[in-house]
């Protein structure tokens, strides 16, 4: 998958010629998406197959209506219907691993600050989860400072 079609194009020519019966090029713009309060982009063209490992590194980050930083969108969009267990890397996307550690929790994604990396998963759509405003407001609660700034969580 590839939203510049310079990094498409250049993509196609290093594969190797052993290799290219197993890729499938795609270029397709970016689009955004919503989970919850999450803003996110994905490729707007993603073939539905049976996926069992997703690399992340694209597409460009922020959003296309207004250029604000946002998250990557696709890794979720296939486990969202995704009965079989997914694997990821996430290419030092901070905000990213940030929703993903968020929605799916620390045990299915774990951030290695040294790499720079994120590994996520295996997950399928029975992991995702909902952003309830009662556990929003029990963390708030627990995490509230009478005299100065309260930090407000996510999880």
């Amino acid at each position: 998958m590839e939203e510049l079609e310079v990094y498409y194009r250049m993509s196609m020519e290093l594969l190797p010629e052993y290799l290219r019966p197993y890729v499938d090029f795609k270029l397709s713009p970016r689009v955004e998406d919503y989970y919850c309060l999450f803003r996110g982009v994905r490729y707007q063209v993603v073939p539905d197959r049976p996926y069992d490992f997703i690399f992340i590194d694209g597409p460009e980050l922020n959003a296309p209506s207004d250029g604000t930083m946002t998250f990557d969108f696709d890794y979720l969009s296939i486990i969202l219907r995704s009965e079989t267990p997914i694997f990821g890397i996430i290419d030092y996307r901070l905000s990213t691993s940030f929703v993903y550690q968020t929605i799916l929790g620390l045990n299915k994604v774990k951030f290695d600050a040294i790499r720079e990396l994120a590994f996520v998963g295996p997950c399928t759509k029975h992991d995702v989860q909902p952003l309830e405003l009662e556990s929003l407001t029990d963390t708030l609660v627990r995490n509230a400072r009478l005299i100065g700034n309260t930090e407000i969580k996510l999880s």
